[in-house]
C-alpha cells in the first residue's frame, strides 16, 4: 500500500538492478540478511539528498545532515576545499559537503557496503549523445512531443499522499509546470513566491500574473536584508 513497499519487493525480484525500474525521486537502504550486505541509493537527478560519512569502520548515513552530525564519531571540521567550491560556485558539488569526510551519495549512484569493504557505483548516467541515424522530424512534431513529455512528468510528480505544490517565479519553467498542474491536480493548486526588496532581483510582479491567469491560489513572502541577517545565527 506505499511506495517503500514497492521498492523492497523490486529488490526481492531484482536486487540491486531494481534501480533500472525505478522513475521518480527517492533515497533509501536495504539491508539485506542472506547477503550481509548494505545497500543505499539516491534517485537519478538526486532530488532526494543522502549523506554519508566511513569512519572508525562504520556506516553513517541519512538524509540530513544534522543527522550525520548527531554521531560521536563524526567530526565538525570545516572543509576547506568545499568552502573555496561554495564562495566560487555559490554551492558545493557533490560529492563533497561543507563538513570534512561527510559525503554526498552522488546522483544516479549506488553505495553497498560488505565485509568486503565499501562501494560506490553509477546505476545511471545521462546521455547527450545525438542519434545520426534518426530521420528528419517536423518541429510540430517535437512541440507535440514535448508537450506530452512535460505534461506526463509533472502528472507522475503529481501522485502523493502529502499535498503538493509549485514554487513559482513567473518564468517559463515554472509557468509550464503550473499549467500543467492546475489542468491535472484535482484540487486547487498552491503556489508560491519569494520576493525581494531589490527590483533587480524580484519576480513576484510576474508570478502574480501567472497565478491569477490560472487560478491557483497563491502565496507570496517578501525576504529583506533583515530577515536574511537574523537567519544566519539560527
Amino acid at each position: 500500500h506505499t511506495d517503500t513497499e514497492v521498492i523492497l519487493h523490486l529488490y526481492e525480484e531484482f536486487g540491486a538492478d531494481c534501480l533500472q525500474h525505478l522513475n521518480g525521486i527517492f533515497a533509501f537502504a536495504i539491508w539485506d540478511t542472506d547477503r550481509q550486505e548494505l545497500i543505499i541509493a539516491r534517485d537519478r537527478m538526486g532530488i532526494k539528498p543522502l549523506y554519508y560519512v566511513h569512519v572508525n569502520g562504520r556506516l553513517i548515513f541519512g538524509s540530513e545532515m544534522k543527522v550525520i552530525l548527531c554521531h560521536p564519531d563524526v567530526r565538525r571540521d570545516i572543509d576547506l576545499i568545499s568552502l573555496n567550491e561554495y564562495l566560487s560556485y555559490e554551492y558545493v558539488p557533490s560529492p563533497r559537503t561543507i563538513i570534512r569526510d561527510v559525503y554526498r551519495l552522488e546522483a544516479g549512484h549506488a553505495l553497498s557496503l560488505d565485509r568486503s569493504g565499501l562501494k560506490i557505483w553509477p546505476y545511471w548516467n545521462i546521455t547527450l549523445s545525438r542519434s545520426e541515424s534518426r530521420p528528419p522530424v517536423n518541429w510540430n512534431d517535437y512541440a507535440a512531443g514535448l508537450y506530452e513529455v512535460l505534461k506526463n512528468s509533472v502528472q507522475k510528480e503529481l501522485v502523493s499522499d502529502v499535498p503538493v505544490g509549485v514554487l513559482l517565479s513567473g518564468g517559463i519553467d515554472s509557468s509550464t509546470v503550473a499549467a500543467f498542474m492546475t489542468e491535472l491536480y484535482p484540487g486547487t493548486v498552491q503556489s508560491f513566491t519569494i520576493g525581494f526588496e531589490e527590483h533587480s532581483f524580484n519576480e513576484i510582479p510576474y508570478s502574480r500574473q501567472v497565478a491569477q491567469h490560472l487560478g491557483t491560489q497563491h502565496h507570496e513572502l517578501v525576504l529583506t536584508s533583515q530577515m536574511a541577517a537574523e537567519l544566519v545565527p539560527q
